[in-house]
């Protein structure tokens, strides 16, 4: 994992850096971090675009000597740097005026020891659903993001995986899809389907049946259903507290 701070306050920096640390070590159980920062806007545009470093979180100051952190994302955005960016500063007026740069997080500078715990939390959700499941489908390899499938259905000795887009069959079991995604807020209603939480509309426990959002209705097994409903209640508090 890495990050980037570009502020001009060194101070804040290294207090930043040191939060920052605590609360990843407790999300992410040891999985390394390495921090770069910067002083300036200019500086952080240099990294992003000539040395095309890349950052999974980048938070940036909004007021800085010279050029301000809002026309630094702009820029960013302009040059194709895919990257996320938490605004930090002092002048919480300014989240409105965030809004423009489609910002991951904004941070006030007076209480940013008591959100870093959030911002790292929906990192580490987004993360997930930025993830891809490797499929052969037709003789084609395909790379299908898993924030775009409603669930996976087995078909004998294949599984069909329905998206947003389109259905894709690949010669892979249900098991072994359960094994794969069972930390990506996939659960298994029945032995015929896995599904996406992030899609789970309405649980029946009376029908014993899920809905999800497409209006799709598919079989529940009786016997995990406590454990469905407990699931979504946890992905639904995860994300209320992003």
């Amino acid at each position: 994992m890495r990050f980037a701070i570009c502020d001009d306050d060194k101070n804040l920096i290294e207090k930043l850096k040191e939060c920052i640390k605590q609360e990843y070590n407790n999300i992410w159980y040891g999985e390394n971090l390495e921090f770069d920062t910067y002083n300036s806007g200019e500086a952080l545009i240099n990294a992003c675009i000539n040395q095309k470093i890349e950052y999974n979180l980048i938070f940036l100051d909004v007021y800085m000597g010279g050029i301000s952190g809002f026309d630094t994302a702009e820029k960013l955005a302009i040059a194709g740097c895919d990257i996320r960016i938490a605004f930090i500063t002092s002048n919480s007026d300014l989240v409105y005026d965030s809004f423009d740069y489609q910002p991951f997080y904004f941070i006030r500078k007076d209480n940013y020891d008591m959100v870093i715990k959030r911002v790292l939390v929906k990192l580490k959700k987004v993360m997930k659903q930025d993830k891809v499941i490797t499929v052969i489908n037709r003789g084609q390899t395909l790379f299908i993001p898993l924030k775009n499938i409603y669930y996976i259905e087995s078909d004998r000795h294949s599984v069909l995986l329905h998206t947003t887009h389109y259905d894709y069959t690949t010669r892979r079991s249900i098991s072994d899809m359960e094994n794969e995604l069972k930390d990506d807020y996939f659960i298994k209603i029945h032995r015929k389907y896995l599904v996406n939480l992030k899609y789970i509309k309405r649980i029946d426990t009376i029908l014993n049946e899920v809905t999800l959002s497409n209006d799709v209705r598919l079989e529940m097994s009786r016997h995990v259903k406590e454990n469905v409903k407990e699931a979504q209640k946890l992905y639904l508090r995860g994300m209320k507290n992003i």
